[in-house]
């Protein structure tokens, strides 16, 4: 009885820890995202979005635009009967340009009269840090229907599950932005949400910001989902204006580059959504009855707690049969008791506490069950037992003599030999393939009878050619004498921790895009061709390239025709060097070459000119023939410095001094050179001053 009453016990206390550590948090927003497809809904009607598009954007010039426009739009609406207006744009500050475009704007704003502006949380730029309300200009504030807030909160794991329908500045403030739309729009709305809980013409405060009650959102199957008009369409008179009259009108960006995204937890089906679609989102769920309240935390963890200690109490009520029935019954109900309150009370309640509370108290109920049943049979079956513990390994059992007795199928595959064709051999000729361990030319049987393991990695080849990096352990097998009577060799395939440990230190030492060495492996060659130099005397060259032209081809067509450029340039630097030299890149445009172990100065020139000739070619990238030019300054060791700083920076000069004469060529690196580019600075410098 007392063994039952501390399983019970020992469950209870488990779920109330998981809970209010919120540590399932993940599994919870898992259980959730997958209920999602089972909650998806047709999209309504009453909603429609005017969309800051790329079109408006080509049609109306680059954004921001006079407010005079916003306020034309407005006019449009208010003339055409639409219901609410939610204008997702901030207008914090006035335009000192165009003072009467803010007039305007109001004056728009409030002969409409149902107008929502929004509010943010805007952070201090001050060392004590903290938040300040971000409002609309008061006369703007003054002129709207109301305010509402636009705080999206998303999970650790960067999806937006859910939305606070208050927020503000040392308590609720602001009513979501959504909601408000809905209210000034006479949606129907509960009681406790039609009140105002703040005046739109406040000053700005400043404090903490709270948030409270917080609800999930359900999501539209695809995005867009709503129906979405060009601002620039409406704004021109282009559309039929029906298509406003009596609905919920929400206007925001939606063009790349204008505004946050959100993820929603059906991303894999729709794709990152702007705010102005979130909050469509939200609207539509409320009017569509999908959004749901969540339990406070004592709710959860009664309702968790008695779904939990009811099966576990009637785990020891049978055998393991009963106690799988009570299991199955506990994860049944509670998975009713989710589906339930979402559908009759629409509040969220995850199961996964109680059904992973149920789990391990079912495998503890099992392996005590199981513990007792074997216990008499535990001396027999020692070394069955010590081949269980090592399943997910390589397993071969052997005489005290080495001789072979059994292969499980890892073992088969590593050494690609069957389990019938081993046994009855010696372990030495199973493990022939056996190279760079630590046992030297004394063979695998020796080593194994004195129950060793191999602290360094070995290589392992089978028959068929194939290497595995593997570590060795050999354990003793005591018969009921406590004498040995078996060996049990493990052997543990590490290749792909090995293969990964080399892609990580390659990550470390080369750039990402191009592949070449970076900094820090370019600094390391250096160091090791200091070191070859005082050695056999040669000297070296380092080469600083910069490529001319690379920015106007980055701006003109994008990033990704500048990555594919600086690809193309990383092979052709390569192609026209030895092995024994080093391509880096050192960031950007710039390139890094040493040329080592050299015996003139010649033979740098003509390295130099060789990739000049080369880079008079055109680079064709999607039918766009791009060209650059290096200007490719040069220092030699030990004429130029003695120490990689040194002459990475006179390499630099070098390669600047060219680009002022006129780029495309190469220069070698001089004390006179240098003078004249420090008079220039100075030039410079007192002509600025």
């Amino acid at each position: 009885m007392w063994r039952r009453t501390y399983l019970v016990l020992f469950s209870g206390l488990l779920a109330i820890a998981l809970l209010c550590s919120n540590s399932l948090q993940g599994l919870d927003n898992y259980l959730s995202d997958a209920s999602l497809p089972w909650l998806f809904r047709q999209v309504g009607g009453d909603i429609v979005i005017i969309a800051i598009d790329g079109h408006s954007l080509r049609e109306l010039g680059r954004w921001p635009w006079s407010r005079r426009t916003h306020a034309d739009l407005i006019n449009r609406l208010t003339d055409v009967g639409a219901r609410a207006v939610g204008l997702d744009i901030i207008f914090a500050e006035p335009d000192k340009l165009d003072p009467e475009a803010d007039q305007l704007l109001a004056k728009a704003i409030r002969d409409n009269g149902h107008v929502v502006l929004p509010v943010f949380p805007e952070p201090l730029n001050s060392p004590a840090g903290g938040v300040q309300a971000g409002l609309p200009m008061p006369e703007l504030a003054q002129s709207a229907a109301s305010l509402g807030h636009v705080d999206f909160i998303p999970d650790k794991d960067g999806k937006t599950r859910h939305i606070y329908l208050e927020t503000g500045m040392d308590g609720p403030c602001w009513k979501s932005f959504a909601f408000e739309v809905l209210r000034v729009g006479r949606a129907k709305l509960p009681q406790e949400w039609q009140q105002e809980v703040h005046s739109t013409v406040e000053a700005t405060p400043i404090g903490h910001w709270h948030r409270g009650k917080r609800m999930l959102i359900t999501f539209a199957g695809q995005t867009p989902a709503y129906k979405q008009f060009s601002y620039a369409d409406v704004l021109h008179g282009n559309l039929n204006v029906d298509q406003f009259r009596d609905k919920f009108v929400l206007v925001g960006a939606t063009a790349a580059g204008l505004g946050q995204r959100f993820v929603s937890p059906i991303i894999g089906v729709s794709g990152p959504m702007t705010g102005v679609e979130l909050n469509a989102n939200i609207m539509d769920a409320y009017l569509q009855d999908r959004l749901f309240d969540e339990l406070v935390l004592w709710q959860e963890i009664l309702l968790t707690v008695a779904l939990v200690v009811v099966p576990v109490w009637a785990f020891r009520l049978g055998g393991p049969r009963s106690a799988m029935t009570s299991l199955a019954i506990g994860l049944l109900m509670s998975a009713e008791a989710s589906a339930s309150l979402l559908k009759f009370a629409h509040l969220w309640f995850s199961p996964v506490t109680a059904w992973l509370v149920l789990a391990l108290s079912y495998l503890f109920w099992n392996w005590q069950y199981l513990r007792r049943a074997t216990h008499s049979l535990l001396a027999e079956r020692r070394s069955n037992l010590a081949t269980l513990n090592s399943l997910g390994e390589a397993l071969i059992v052997t005489d005290t003599q080495g001789i072979v007795e059994y292969l499980n199928p890892i073992a088969e595959r590593l050494t690609h030999k069957t389990s019938a064709l081993a046994c009855g051999k010696g372990i030495d000729e199973l493990l022939a393939g056996l190279s760079g361990n630590e046992f030297g030319t004394q063979p695998p049987s020796e080593w194994i009878r004195k129950g060793g393991k191999l602290t360094q990695p070995s290589f392992l080849t089978n028959p068929l050619g194939e290497e595995y990096t593997v570590r060795l352990m050999a354990s003793p097998i005591q018969d009921p004498k406590n004498e040995v009577s078996k060996i049990l060799v493990v052997v543990s395939d590490i290749s792909e921790t090995v293969q990964i440990s080399q892609q990580r230190n390659f990550l470390a030492t080369h750039d990402a895009l191009t592949k070449l060495p970076n900094r820090i492996l370019l600094l390391e060659r250096i160091e090791q061709a200091l070191a070859n130099v005082r050695k056999t005397g040669n000297h070296f060259a380092l080469c600083f390239i910069d490529l001319d032209g690379f920015k106007k081809i980055n701006d003109e067509l994008g990033h990704d025709a500048g990555d594919f450029l600086l690809k193309e340039v990383s092979k052709l630097l390569s192609s026209n060097v030895r092995h024994v030299d080093t391509v880096s890149r050192w960031g950007g445009d710039e390139f890094v070459i040493l040329l080592d172990n050299l015996l003139d100065d010649e033979a740098v020139a003509a390295v130099a000119v060789d990739i000049l000739h080369a880079m008079t070619e055109p680079i064709v990238y999607q039918g766009f023939n791009m060209r650059v030019s290096p200007s490719i300054g040069i220092s030699f060791y030990p004429r130029d410095g003695d120490n990689p700083d040194v002459l990475l920076n006179r390499a630099d000069v070098a390669m600047y001094w060219v680009k002022q004469q006129g780029r495309n060529n190469f220069c070698f690196y001089s004390e006179s050179l240098a003078k004249q580019q420090d008079k220039r600075t100075t030039r410079i410098v007192n002509t600025e001053f």
